[in-house]
């Protein structure tokens, strides 16, 4: 007969009175949600995503004090906290264990009874059976920070980490570490700031007429039209500066604008300029005269501006941190390339997280059928993949982290 778990609740022990507020707060979420609460539903077998049709889908955090379930310190590491939406805690029963303690994946842990016969583990993580369940060490596991499950039904602390690091904060999990925010992260355009990890981003240049930070915003491009006063002229139009014209008074009766000079007025004759005498010149210019003249556009990728100069072809290269790359090659956006400096460390490889140029890496999740004990993840962490169960033994076929027999 197969081994069963005792009818023990996810309250991890707290005693009467921890039930009772468990008990409140979940009636309180049932209230909010819409549900409604069952006299003796086992709430360890919520399913994440498709509970049958007669039973009550309760949150798991609802289920313990609140103490317990704001704790940082239980479970594998939380869910990055810019990640969209709540997070969704698992049961005891979407993870089909019969005992001993598991993470919720949401900063929780969750008590899912003990074993009437056999020992938790013996048949698999958290799954009661007769075999010998030897548990997993942080260094059996890789991991330097961090709660996590032991395979055979407890959890096991793996330390804490450093600010600014954060346990799984570069990627790797149960590894201490920090993800550098990017210039697009933080919606910065240009100028240097810091990367929330005791560095500091680049983020290029700003593409003429504008300036870093001239309207006020930090690290944002922009500009600041200049008035006819600014530009020390008193008729006419003449360029802003930002790409428009500043529109002057006319002269008084009987003088003439560009009759003093440049878009001054006065009594003597005024010639209007024309391109050739401005060359090289881009875009709309001031005659001298009080009127305008458009001289010719640039050839792509140069824009009028674009290298730093006003009403001059020219363009500015991008850099690496101002797009959020930071390996492997990209286009500048003159026409040229860029190489990114940034050399990934292993198990990290450039675009392996899913995100083109950006170093990373894609753990694996979940335990392969047939595997068992520590599998590397092949991102720098394991995974607790338990014990085989008799007469099966892990590695017994020659193939490491396989149930198989001996011989």
């Amino acid at each position: 007969m197969r081994p069963r778990k005792s009818d023990r609740t996810g309250t991890l022990g707290f005693g009467e009175a921890g039930k009772a507020t468990a008990m409140v707060s979940m009636a309180a979420a049932c209230v909010l949600g819409g549900c409604a609460l069952v006299g003796g539903y086992d709430f360890g077998s919520y399913q994440a995503g498709g509970a049958p049709a007669d039973a009550t889908v309760v949150s798991v955090e609802a289920s313990l004090p609140t103490d317990a379930a704001s704790s940082n310190d239980v479970g594998e590491p939380d869910a990055p906290v810019d990640d969209v939406g709540p997070c969704l805690p698992r049961s005891c029963g979407s993870v089909a264990a019969e005992c001993g303690r598991i993470s919720d994946k949401c900063g929780g842990v969750v008590d899912c009874g003990s074993c009437e016969t056999g020992v938790c583990g013996g048949n698999g993580p958290n799954r009661c059976g007769a075999d010998i369940c030897v548990p997993l060490t942080c260094a059996d596991l890789g991991a330097n920070c961090g709660r996590i499950s032991d395979g055979c039904g407890d959890t096991v602390a793996c330390g804490e980490c450093t600010s600014p690091s954060t346990c799984g904060g570069s990627g790797v999990p149960r590894q201490c570490g920090c993800m550098p925010r990017s210039c697009v992260d933080l919606q910065a355009n240009c100028g240097t700031i810091f990367d929330g990890c005791g560095g500091n981003l680049d983020c290029g240049q700003c593409t003429a007429p504008a300036t870093c930070g001239a309207t006020g915003k930090p690290n944002q491009c922009g500009c600041l039209a200049k008035t006819c006063a600014d530009l020390g002229i008193e008729c006419g139009s003449a360029p802003d500066g930002c790409g428009g014209m500043a529109q002057c008074p006319a002269c008084p009766s009987g003088t003439a604008c560009g009759g003093a000079g440049a878009n001054r007025c006065g009594t003597t004759v005024c010639v209007p300029k024309k391109c050739a005498d401005l060359a090289p010149a881009c875009g709309t210019l001031s005659d001298g005269c009080g009127g305008t003249i458009e001289c010719p556009s640039c050839t792509a990728p140069q824009m009028c501006g674009g290298g730093g100069v006003p009403n001059r072809c020219g363009c500015t290269p991008v850099t690496c941190a101002a797009l959020g790359k930071d390996c492997g090659t990209i286009a500048d956006g003159c026409g040229g390339t860029l190489a990114c400096p940034t050399q990934c460390q292993a198990p990290k490889t450039c675009g392996g997280g899913g995100q083109p140029n950006v170093c990373g890496c894609t753990p694996l999740t979940e335990c392969p059928a047939n595997a068992c004990g520590a599998l590397p993840d092949g991102c720098g962490g394991t995974l607790a993949c338990g014990n085989c169960q008799p007469p099966l033994k892990c590695g017994g076929g020659g193939v490491p982290n396989q149930c198989g027999r001996n011989g």
